[in-house]
């Protein structure tokens, strides 16, 4: 029970320009970035003209451990 009150009190954001002003969500971008980086996920490529990209988007939300603490 302890933990739900914890959980209620931290910020999460919406959107990137909510993030960007908590310097923890900011770590958390910067960790994901890295680790996509460092496991070769994409390749930058040029579109051929008809093409559009595929756009992405930030998800943010809190993951728990198994026992409902926070990660």
């Amino acid at each position: 029970m302890a933990m739900s009150n914890a959980l209620s009190s931290i910020f999460i954001p919406t959107c990137y320009k909510q993030a960007i002003k908590h310097e923890c969500w900011q770590q958390a971008m910067e960790a994901e970035l890295q680790a996509l980086k460092a496991n070769h996920i994409w390749d930058i490529v040029s579109c051929p003209p008809p093409v559009k990209p595929i756009g992405s988007k930030w998800l943010y939300t809190v993951k728990l451990k198994f026992d409902g603490s926070l990660d």
